[in-house]
């Protein structure tokens, strides 16, 4: 396994993240997760929710930037970015982390978490 081909390719999944948000192409997002994850030992499937995609308004702009990729595993990885959007009258920072989970070659989202970014200057 190639660490920096397989961030790379983490890299690209958020990169069609943004794509999706950006273009509110419902389908993108949904390929972008893992439905149904393998079987633990007890039998349980896991599954990941979708994010409900919501157009960005006329004249805004939004960029994802990756601040952190790493791998737990060769095939357990895990991504921490800020989300930024500015639109006409205001502008907006947002924490996101991702879990992914690599099956059959490809990586997916197992889980996404979003929450407002507290920035400070010092």
């Amino acid at each position: 396994m190639d660490e920096t081909v397989e961030k790379q390719r983490m890299l690209g999944v958020l990169a069609e993240f943004e794509r999706a948000i950006k273009s509110s192409d419902h389908d993108l997002m949904e390929s972008l997760f893992l439905r149904e994850g393998p079987s633990g030992e007890d039998g349980a499937t896991g599954s990941s929710d979708i994010v409900d995609i919501e157009p960005l308004a006329a004249g805004s702009n939004m960029r994802l930037c990756p601040a952190g990729i790493y791998l737990f595993t060769p095939s357990v990885g895990y991504s921490v970015c800020l989300r930024e959007t500015v639109q006409k009258d205001r502008s907006e920072t947002r924490q996101m982390s991702f879990l992914f989970l690599k099956i059959d070659d490809a990586w997916k989202i197992l889980h996404a978490h979003f929450s407002p970014a507290e920035i400070t200057n010092s």
